[in-house]
């Protein structure tokens, strides 16, 4: 029979056999632009600043899959298209710049207050989950 992680489930699971000595970690991936969010191009615009800053290259990226596709994903795509050996060093210095030049894009995206709405949405829904899993794992009160 296949299991199903609900993401949501923060506890440890009931099933002991396995002989875990630490706490599971779970990965959340969430494909934003176009799925959960509307930012207005704000992704793809911080990939061309980037491209031009760091490497001096002009391209509209038309023809880079960013559909589903991670940010390393994306600029090892970016990298090799452009001859630019995709090592992790290069990825990650891509990534930093991108990140800085997306954080001064958003602000100007029109749909910003959506992405805080959704953005906060989560974060409370998460909190909620982990407050009512410990609540439910913790030993019962006593009474004196």
């Amino acid at each position: 029979m296949k299991t199903c992680l609900d993401p949501f489930d923060f506890g440890q699971p009931e099933n002991k056999s396995l002989d875990m000595t630490e706490q599971q970690k779970r990965l959340l991936l969430f494909d934003i632009d176009g799925t959960l969010i509307h930012s207005g191009g704000a992704g793809v615009h911080a990939l061309k600043l980037t491209l031009a800053e760091r490497f001096e290259i002009a391209d509209d990226l038309h023809d880079i899959e960013i559909a589903g596709m991670t940010d390393s994903g994306i600029v090892a795509s970016i990298l090799r298209k452009h001859k630019i050996p995709a090592t992790s060093e290069n990825i990650t210095a891509f990534l930093d710049s991108y990140v800085h030049f997306l954080s001064l894009e958003l602000p100007h995206s029109e749909r910003l207050p959506t992405i805080i709405k959704i953005a906060m949405n989560l974060v409370f829904s998460l909190a909620h989950a982990q407050r009512k899993n410990m609540a439910a794992n913790s030993p019962p009160a006593t009474s004196m």
